[in-house]
């Protein structure tokens, strides 16, 4: 179960997050998540809130207002195959989308989940 969460510029409306979220969705279907599992969050930033380079690692053209930062949380269990593949259905998912690859940044991030029993033992379980 991944769990996206978008950081993006306040000039996303409803129509575009709905857009970007169908991209996302499709993208993880691609990389063989199921269809149902669908968990993602959208963050409007202020513009002293999102601060990025506009040519980092060395694109060819500045970012523009349309940049996505993305951080997507999945078990720790997850095939490094299938995270390459995730990553690379949300770059050809968001180019369908009309997003310019320059304008995407992906950090993918593990989790594991700690667990208190009934008895207050507490137990850590790797996924």
């Amino acid at each position: 179960m991944p769990l996206f969460t978008v950081a993006m510029k306040p000039n996303g409306s409803n129509s575009e997050k709905d857009r970007l979220s169908k991209a996302i969705h499709s993208a993880s279907i691609a990389a063989g998540y199921p269809e149902e599992d669908l968990f993602q969050r959208f963050l409007s930033l202020g513009p002293s809130d999102l601060r990025v380079d506009l040519y980092y690692p060395a694109l060819p053209k500045p970012r523009t207002d349309q940049m996505l930062m993305m951080e997507v949380l999945v078990s720790s269990g997850t095939a490094t195959n299938r995270k390459k593949c995730l990553v690379a259905a949300l770059v050809q998912k968001f180019g369908e989308a009309g997003i310019d690859p320059s304008d995407i940044m992906v950090d993918m991030a593990a989790c594991w989940i700690a667990c208190r029993s009934k008895c207050g033992t507490s137990s850590r379980i790797v996924l």
